[in-house]
């Protein structure tokens, strides 16, 4: 419980209503890689997520993902992000959603603490998981 705590302390987010149609399409970032999940627990069902920033701050990598929930249901969502340099794996960020109703976003920032980087290449979500 303290680490979730201590996640949701150190995230920027924001959550907007459900988007219209003009703004349902991924968002163009310059991120040269696909936002591709898994998803486990209570729905079978990957809510829509799109790598909108991938960059190095304060010389740690640090992605924005903007999920959209297109389960049907209300839920939270937890997305784990991959950073890599040039093939090489820097670490992974994981970050959660609050609970979104059926095609809520939110745009969710993560970082990896693991280490000073100069470069990330790639953030790939890894992994979205419906939190029950």
């Amino acid at each position: 419980m303290a680490l979730l705590v201590l996640a949701w302390g150190c995230s920027a987010s924001e959550r907007d209503d459900p988007p219209r149609a003009e703004t349902q399409g991924s968002t163009d970032a310059g991120v040269p890689s696909a936002a591709t999940a898994t998803t486990t627990g209570a729905n079978d069902v990957t809510p829509k997520t799109t790598v909108v920033a991938c960059r190095i701050d304060n010389g740690l990598p640090v992605a924005e993902v903007e999920v959209t929930n297109t389960t049907g249901l209300a839920a939270a969502f937890s997305v784990e992000v991959q950073f890599e340099s040039e093939s090489t794996v820097l670490g992974t960020g994981t970050e959660f959603t609050a609970e979104l109703k059926a095609g809520q976003r939110q745009k969710i920032r993560m970082g990896n603490m693991q280490g000073d980087a100069e470069a990330v290449d790639s953030c790939n979500v890894l992994a979205v998981t419906v939190l029950d």
